[in-house]
């Protein structure tokens, strides 16, 4: 988890003080845990980092985004991958837990890694519907209608939300 904070002049000149928290390659550890050793893991987890994502959003001004490579990565992960893909976001069972947990958290805005991809695009596309919040991504064409630039409203200032990232030569879809 990376904090930065900053200031940004409103009109007038007043200054407001913003906080930016970045998770970034979750890998799906959603749980301080190593599935393969079978033993807790406290360098990992967005459960661990939750009680400090909670006292920095309390002290205001604070937005919450993830850098992407969230979804895929351990047996946990796996498992849950292997649930939506045969279930769906609407199964009882409701969405991926790393989607729900993000959720939890009230994240502001995320955006794709490229182990999103690692599954394919049907199944991306069904984890991504369960997100409560936007999702940005560079290196893509876009389908017709999607694309508009995301913007947030913090403290009376109008923030544009962005990934940047370097392509290989060969465009997705998504």
């Amino acid at each position: 988890m990376h904090v930065g904070t900053g200031a940004v002049a409103r009109d007038g000149g007043d200054l407001v003080h913003l906080r930016l928290i970045c998770t970034t390659d979750l890998h799906g550890h959603v749980l301080p845990w190593d599935y393969l050793a079978g033993r807790r893991d406290p360098g990992v987890g967005l459960a661990r980092l939750a009680p400090l994502i909670r006292a920095h959003r309390r002290r205001g001004n604070t937005l919450l985004f993830d850098n992407g490579d969230f979804l895929h990565g351990n047996p946990m992960a796996d498992a849950e991958t292997e649930r939506l893909a045969r279930g769906g976001t609407g199964s009882p069972a409701g969405p991926h837990a790393m989607v729900a947990a993000m959720n939890a958290l009230g994240y502001d805005a995320g955006t794709l890694g490229n182990h999103e991809f690692d599954r394919g695009l049907p199944l991306l596309r069904r984890a991504l519907r369960g997100l409560d919040h936007p999702v940005t991504s560079c290196n893509l064409t876009l389908a017709p209608g999607t694309g508009a630039p995301l913007i947030i409203d913090l403290a009376g200032i109008a923030l544009v939300i962005a990934a940047a990232g370097v392509g290989n030569g060969e465009p997705g879809e998504a």
